[in-house]
C-alpha cells in the first residue's frame, strides 16, 4: 500500500498515536480529515500539516456525531480511503467493584463505536469502489495479562474478533481490514480512564519504562504493517512466536511468557517506593506482615523487602516469581491493595516496578 495521493479519515487524531499517524501520513503524500472529541485538540493537529488536513470534532460514542463526521470527510475528501477507528477509553481497577454504568461506557465507545462508524463509511466506500479500514486495539488485546484491565482487555479482544468478520464481510466490497495492536505507548490514554478501587500508580507501575513506546514509534509500526497489507499489525515484540505458545498451552494465561522449550519464564524483579522518614518503621511493619502472606501466594519463590543503602526513605522489594502470570495473580490477591492503599494513605510515592528477568 501507498499513501502517496490517498485520502485518509481518523477517528481519534487529536493527539498521542492518533495525532502522530496523520501527520505521517500527510508527510507521505496524503489528504487527511481528522476528528476527535476534542476538536480544538485536533485542530492543533491539522494546524501542523504539511499539506491538506482539516479537523473537526467527533464523539465516536454518539451516532449523529459520527455521521456528521463521515459527511465532513467525503465532503473535503471526496472519498475515503482509509478509514482508522483510533479511539477509544478505558475501564479498569478491582474487578468485582467496577459499576455497571463504568462498563456501558467503555462498551459504547470502544465496541458500539466502532459498529457506528462502520455504518456511517462502509456504504459509501463501497460505492467509491472500496478502500481499507484500520480498527485499534491493543497488545493487551492479544495478551490478557493485567488482571486490573480485564474491562478494557475483554472489548479490546472484541474489537479482534469483530475486525476478522470485518474483513471477511467486506472482501467482495472491495474493502481491506487491518486491526492494529499497539504496545504500552507513552500517552495520556490510561491515565484518563476510570479506575474503581486502586490508584492509577499501580498501574504505571506494571510497565517497565524501557518497555514504553513513544506514540510516533507505534505510529511506524501500524504504518510499515499497512505498507504490507497486513491484516495483525502488532507492536508487540515476538507476537507470533507469544501467540503459538498460547496456543499449544491452550490459553493458559501464563503461556504467553513461555520460554523456547514451553516452560514458563521465572520473572525477578525489583521494586520499590519512598516512604516519609518518621513512616519508615509502620511501612515496614506493613510490608514484612504482607511479605509472610506472600510466600503462600502461587507461584512465589523469594519476596523480601529491605531498606536502600544509599536513601533512608527508599524501600526496596525483591520478587522471584514461577511466572509472569504468579506476579500479576499476587498483585490482585486478597490484601495486596489493601497494603498499596495503606502505604500511600502514610505518605508514600514514587511507587514501581523493574523486571529483571
Amino acid at each position: 500500500m501507498e499513501f502517496k495521493g490517498k485520502t485518509a479519515a481518523i477517528i481519534g487524531g487529536g493527539g498521542g498515536i492518533g495525532r502522530e499517524l496523520a501527520l505521517m501520513l500527510n508527510e507521505a503524500g496524503a489528504r487527511v480529515v481528522i476528528g476527535d472529541v476534542d476538536g480544538a485538540a485536533a485542530k492543533g493537529v491539522a494546524a501542523q500539516a504539511v499539506a491538506e488536513m482539516h479537523a473537526t470534532s467527533c464523539d465516536i460514542g454518539e451516532d449523529a456525531s459520527v455521521n456528521a463526521f463521515a459527511d465532513f470527510a467525503f465532503d473535503k475528501l471526496g472519498r475515503v480511503d482509509l478509514l482508522f477507528n483510533h479511539a477509544g477509553v478505558s475501564v479498569g481497577g478491582l474487578l468485582e467493584q467496577i459499576p455497571s454504568e463504568d462498563w456501558n461506557w467503555m462498551l459504547n465507545v470502544n465496541l458500539t463505536g466502532l459498529g457506528r462508524s462502520i455504518s456511517a463509511f462502509v456504504p459509501r466506500m463501497t460505492e467509491q469502489g472500496g478502500g481499507w479500514i484500520v480498527n485499534t486495539s491493543s497488545g493487551l488485546g492479544l495478551f490478557h495479562d493485567m488482571p486490573f484491565g480485564g474491562p478494557y482487555l475483554a472489548t479490546k479482544a472484541g474489537i479482534i474478533a469483530y475486525s476478522r468478520a470485518l474483513a471477511t464481510y467486506t472482501r467482495n466490497r472491495g474493502i481491506g481490514v487491518s486491526v492494529f495492536c499497539p504496545d504500552a505507548t507513552a500517552t495520556n490514554f490510561m491515565s484518563a480512564g476510570r479506575l474503581t478501587g486502586i490508584p492509577k500508580e499501580i498501574l504505571a507501575a506494571g510497565v517497565s519504562a524501557d518497555q514504553i513506546q513513544t506514540a510516533r514509534q507505534a505510529a511506524e509500526v501500524l504504518i510499515e504493517g499497512l505498507k504490507a497489507d497486513r491484516f495483525l499489525i502488532s507492536a508487540v515484540p515476538d507476537t507470533s512466536e507469544k501467540l503459538l505458545a498460547m496456543a499449544k498451552a491452550d490459553l493458559a494465561p501464563e503461556s504467553d511468557a513461555f520460554d523456547e522449550h514451553g516452560q514458563s519464564r521465572v520473572v525477578v524483579s525489583k521494586g520499590g517506593l519512598r516512604v516519609p522518614l518518621d513512616k519508615r518503621d509502620e511501612a515496614l511493619a506493613l510490608f514484612r506482615e504482607f511479605a509472610a502472606i506472600t510466600q503462600d501466594h502461587y507461584g512465589c519463590q523469594f519476596y523480601d523487602i529491605t531498606i536502600s543503602a544509599s536513601d533512608p526513605e527508599q524501600l526496596v522489594i525483591f520478587e522471584v516469581w514461577d511466572s509472569k502470570a504468579a506476579l500479576d495473580a499476587h498483585a490482585a490477591a486478597p490484601g495486596a491493595m489493601d497494603l498499596i492503599m495503606k502505604l500511600f494513605a502514610l505518605g508514600a510515592s514514587d511507587f514501581g516496578v523493574q523486571e529483571i528477568r
